[in-house]
């Protein structure tokens, strides 16, 4: 027996079944582990590498590397990788992930950084690409951590002026669920930092809700809140407040490297500002906003100080602008403003740098009125006031298009300005003001606006050219209906063409010229104005009543023209003119007849004033001092040119010339050519004289004088004068006597005056005959026997022969040397007689004498009368 084996019994075989069975599954499950591991590696290296090509993840490098079962940390790390043209460079140091399991699925809930160095560059190996529309995904990536906080990170990123730094801390945090999600944002620069605190929420597809707080170096700066649904019918509304813009200088400087314009078209920061928005939008989904919305914008901004805007200028104040919106078509509710701009920019160069302002204020606000307001228009209340060298203001009600084409609509505007005195075409304006009540339209391209019944400007004088020599006291100009259209281009800020144009009615305190008597004028007519030149036509009146048509060209710079015309009718209108013009002789009486006056004035822009004048006389009468006229007709014509003054008289005729002996008709014809400068010294031509005297001629053959050569000799030719006639001079004197006398009068004029010298006169074949008063001459002869016989023989003495000297002294004494041959037939058996007798006369005496008489006009008696009374009265007071 004992060497017999023993069978185990069966418990025994069950128990070695079992053991060799959990070997079995023992074995089994780790070969089973060994596959998966080997498989997962497999995996995971594919996986790795076709993350890798595709997220073009060139290197990633750990230090430190802690991998847990809830937890990633790393000291630090490198990630390098090419996307879409661009080479990114990431690393950091202290990297701490933890995540939570759901199921075999980790879920991340907290990343944390303690440093981030990011640096993105173009690396050319491909195009870039947009992956998304720059909308917030509608669900966030489940492999986001709840919270992603770096405590710093320093980015490099191209910006505009190549890479430039981004640095600050961020933290990151959002819901189980996705959204909502908040970002807090602290980004440095130097020693400044902005800190943006963010929410967001919602469904973005559907709808989303958006919070943010701005604050500069811990200064709050902006708040704003928006809602956002994304129905068949799109719905926003939202606000955004800025409660005061911080003083921060290098905000500007740091935010121009990010933005892709050049630095002169950004605007510098704002000293301070406050804004304040709210709007409420709905627009059809798959429409443009801004052409499709209903709906309400209302905008409220304030900017305490000065702000910089460039192509504006320097801008300050408040607006506040109410908008409504229906399918597209906005309209404004109200605007209401107060702005002032300093320091325009170069868009006020293009106005004249008269009006140029340096500051504009510029207030609105809605109209008064509860007209309704036709759509698509703004109407407001404006008050527009500019300081420069200029003031002025602009108060009314404008009308603005909100649509293109963009236009501004005035009606019953007030624009009131003072100006400086200044210079415009060589004539000074001396404080100019207007007042000016104006509507009109203007657009993009052209202003046209026409001025109410009450406006006018003034100005407390206008002086001319130098040479014009000419002046206008306290000047006011009235322009009802007066209209002006300006062409402008906006791109190039220039004015194209300006016109003013309409009717005029200017008047003068005073017109100071030494050709004219002070006093008031006026002037109503009509006006044109462009960039190039003023016009003016109408009717000019004195204060006396003397007129004259003008016609006023006045080329900004070039040549002034002036084209003057006048029709008198004596005698009214001679009086006028003598209380008008200097020039007009003191004792210079027009009675009857017209002149026809026609003279063109013309000053080059460098260069004497140049004078062309015509008067057509017709049948004038009239006296000068004591002579009278009658029936004076023909031409005058005047011309000033090139220093030189021409005057020409072709055929002046006078029916009668009378300052006590009746002469005429008169005939005259000649020309005379002298320095500007020398009126009384140039060339005389004349061409005819002539005229009729007691029943003969007297004329003067055709001659030249030389006036700057004084004396000069006139030989008049005397030709059958009427003794007669002659001798009807003396009617108290009781003369009589027959014949004829012809002879030459050599007339000397000098400075000294007129005087005639060795005059000679001779009675014409057969003689004729002679009758002085017997009493007189006997009287003379007295006991002389001879002499009682020359007294008897003159009371009808018959001459054959009657010859006389004649001399004419400078003070009016006529000296007659008579040399005398003939014979009474009734005295002598009419024995010859032989007389040589010398005889003196007082000629202005014998005027005198003449017109006492009356033999000229009234006029002339009374004015002989009052100089004989003056005369008299001063011989009293001598002795």
């Amino acid at each position: 027996m004992a060497g017999r084996k023993r069978l185990p019994t069966g418990h025994e075989q069950r128990e070695s079944g079992d053991v060799m069975t959990r070997r079995g599954i023992v074995f089994g499950l780790v070969i089973a582990i060994i596959v998966l591991l080997l498989a997962g590696g497999l995996w995971i290296r594919q996986w790795w590498q076709a993350t890798r090509e595709a997220q073009g993840i060139e290197q990633l490098d750990w230090r430190g590397l802690d991998v847990g079962l809830s937890h990633l940390g790393a000291t630090g790390f490198r990630l390098q990788l090419d996307r879409s043209g661009r080479r990114w460079t990431i690393s950091g140091d202290d990297l701490t992930l933890d995540w939570r399991w759901d199921g075999l699925i980790p879920r991340p809930v907290t990343l944390h950084l303690g440093d981030l160095q990011v640096s993105l560059v173009a690396s050319g190996s491909g195009p870039a690409r947009s992956y998304d529309d720059g909308s917030p995904p509608s669900q966030l990536p489940s492999w986001l951590p709840h919270r992603v906080r770096i405590d710093h990170f320093d980015a490099s990123l191209p910006c505009r002026t190549g890479q430039c730094a981004l640095n600050g801390s961020a933290t990151l945090d959002r819901s189980d669920t996705g959204y909502p999600v908040a970002l807090d944002l602290q980004l440095t620069q130097a020693s400044h930092r902005i800190d943006l605190k963010a929410t967001l929420d919602g469904q973005p597809s559907q709808r989303l809700i958006a919070s943010a707080q701005l604050a500069i170096d811990d200064q709050p700066t902006l708040t704003a809140e928006t809602d956002y649904r994304a129905d068949p019918t799109r719905h926003w509304t939202g606000t955004a407040r800025i409660p005061d813009w911080p003083q921060a200088p290098w905000l500007v400087d740091w935010l121009q490297q990010w933005t892709p314009v050049p630095d002169d078209t950004l605007p510098s920061q704002p000293a301070a500002a406050q804004l304040d928005a709210r709007w409420t939008l709905d627009w059809p989904g798959g429409k443009p906003l801004l052409e499709s919305a209903s709906g309400s914008v209302a905008l409220q901004g304030e900017l305490p100080q000065p702000w910089p805007v460039p192509g504006i200028g320097t801008v300050s104040g408040e607006l506040a602008v109410d908008l409504t919106a229906s399918h597209g078509q906005w309209q404004a509710r109200a605007l209401q403003s107060n702005l002032t701009l300093t320091e325009p920019a170069a868009w006020a160069d293009a106005l004249p740098a008269l009006i140029r302002p340096d500051t504009v204020t510029l207030k609105t606000q809605p109209p008064e009125h509860g007209d309704k307001i036709p759509p698509g228009t703004l109407p407001m209340a404006v008050t527009l006031t500019g300081k420069g060298r200029s003031q002025w203001t602009l108060d009314g009600s404008v009308t603005l298009a909100l649509s293109p084409p963009w236009s501004m609509d005035f009606k019953q505007t007030h624009v009131t300005g003072r100006l400086p005195t200044t210079q415009l075409g060589g004539w000074r304006l001396a404080s100019p003001r207007l007042d000016l009540t104006l509507s009109g339209h203007a657009d993009a391209t052209a202003l046209s606006l026409k001025t109410g019944p009450s406006a006018f400007v003034t100005l407390a004088g206008l002086t001319a050219p130098e040479d014009l020599n000419l002046g206008l006291d306290t000047v006011r100009g009235d322009l009802p209906s007066m209209t002006l259209d300006a062409h402008y281009r906006t791109d190039k800020p220039a004015l194209d063409s300006l016109q003013l144009k309409g009717p005029v009615w200017l008047s003068a305190g005073q017109i100071t010229h030494p050709q004219l008597k002070p006093q008031s004028w006026r002037f109503k007519g009509s006006l044109t104005s462009t960039l190039k030149q003023l016009s003016l036509d109408g009717q000019l009146t004195a204060h006396s009543g003397a007129d004259a048509q003008v016609g006023l060209k006045v080329p900004f710079g070039g040549e002034l023209d002036a084209h003057i015309t006048s029709h008198l009718q004596a005698p009214e209108d001679s009086k006028a003119w003598a209380a008008t013009w200097t020039g007009w002789p003191k004792l210079l009486d027009v009675t009857a007849g017209t002149v026809d006056i026609d003279t063109q004035l013309s000053r080059p822009a460098s260069g004497p004033l140049q004078l062309d004048g015509h008067a057509d006389l017709r049948n004038l009468d009239g006296t000068f001092n004591r002579t009278g006229w009658t029936g004076m007709t023909g031409g005058l014509s005047v011309a000033i040119k090139n220093g030189q003054l021409t005057a020409q008289m072709p055929d002046l005729s006078i029916q009668t010339v009378n300052p006590g002996v009746p002469i005429g008709p008169v005939q005259l014809a000649a020309n005379y050519a002298t320095a500007q400068d020398q009126p009384l010294g140039g060339q005389l031509t004349l061409q005819k004289a002539r005229a009729d005297l007691v029943g003969g001629q007297v004329h003067v053959e055709p001659q030249q004088w030389n006036l700057s050569r004084l004396p000069i000799r006139v030989p008049l030719i005397v030709e059958k004068l009427d003794l007669k006639r002659i001798m009807e001079l003396y009617p108290s004197e009781d003369l009589a006597g027959t014949g004829q006398l012809s002879g030459t009068l050599p007339v000397r004029i000098g400075r000294d005056g007129i005087a005639v010298e060795d005059g000679d006169l001779q009675a014409l074949s057969p003689g004729g005959r002679l009758e002085l008063p017997g009493s007189r001459l006997q009287a003379l002869a007295g006991d002389n026997m001879a002499m009682g016989i020359v007294a008897e023989a003159m009371k009808n003495f018959h001459y054959s022969v009657l010859d006389s000297t004649i001399d004419y002294a400078r003070d009016g004494t006529l000296k007659l040397g008579l040399h005398i041959e003939g014979r009474n037939p009734d005295v002598h058996n009419g024995q010859p007689v032989v007389l040589n007798v010398n005889l003196e006369e007082d000629i202005p005496a014998l005027l005198t004498s003449l017109q006492l008489s009356g033999r000229v006009n009234e006029t002339v008696t009374e004015r002989v009368k009052k100089l004989i009374e003056q005369r008299q009265n001063d011989n009293t007071k001598e002795q």
